[in-house]
């Protein structure tokens, strides 16, 4: 019987893996208990790990730590899939990103497969921090806080809202856009950047009152 956990966030896909770990060694105390790495992978051995009689009175349980991760060990645990599936013994495998051909081939024979995959930063946040700035610039104060608020809830830095905001308005002051009204605007962006450097008060508070005020 086989486990499989695998993806790019191998800290999660350890942390899962080991846990089943711990749930079926209190569950099964009498059950021996085997982590096979790359270290000790013996190919030859796996028919001794997978059979249901002989060298083991109870039932097993394996841990298979990254045995994808070096090709040789790869090719011996791949050709030994179907008997390890077949076995009375439990097989966690835990891996870490694998090419499709071999989830493929580990998730036919599973009894269950989870996989951890780190999130990877997307454009979406970026274009909504220039949407945001976009919306400041044309002075649509509403669309702007809407934006802005959804940002904070995302978990989007404030700081780097700010630092968007202060480069729109900068950008439209060296394009000769409204110079007069967007100065003090600017001033202020500066002035709420320091004093919250200084604990004087939240930055994320005072650039929300400059959106909501802000216009053109």
């Amino acid at each position: 019987m086989i486990y499989f956990y695998h993806g790019t966030d191998i800290e999660k896909v350890k942390t899962k893996a080991l846990e089943l770990v711990n749930s079926l060694r209190k569950k099964k105390p009498d059950a021996f208990f085997l982590k096979i790495d790359e270290e000790n992978f013996d190919a030859s051995r796996l028919e001794e790990y997978t059979s249901n009689q002989g060298l083991f009175v109870s039932k097993g349980i394996l841990l298979l730590d990254r045995l994808c991760a070096k090709k040789e060990n790869k090719e011996g645990f791949i050709e030994n899939l179907k008997a390890i599936s077949e076995s009375e013994n439990i097989f966690i495998v835990m891996e870490g990103k694998l090419d499709k051909a071999t989830i493929t081939k580990i998730e036919k024979k599973a009894e269950k497969t989870m996989m951890f995959d780190l999130v990877e930063k997307s454009l979406k946040s970026e274009y909504n921090a220039f949407a945001l700035a976009d919306a400041f610039g044309r002075g649509n104060k509403k669309e702007a806080w809407v934006l802005y608020r959804k940002a904070i809830d995302k978990g989007e830095a404030v700081e780097a809202i700010h630092g968007m905001i202060f480069w729109k308005v900068k950008t439209m002051i060296l394009n000769g856009i409204s110079e007069k009204d967007l100065y003090p605007t600017l001033e202020k962006l500066i002035d709420i950047y320091h004093e919250s450097r200084r604990g004087k008060y939240e930055l994320e508070t005072k650039l929300e009152e400059i959106i909501l005020c802000h216009s053109n």
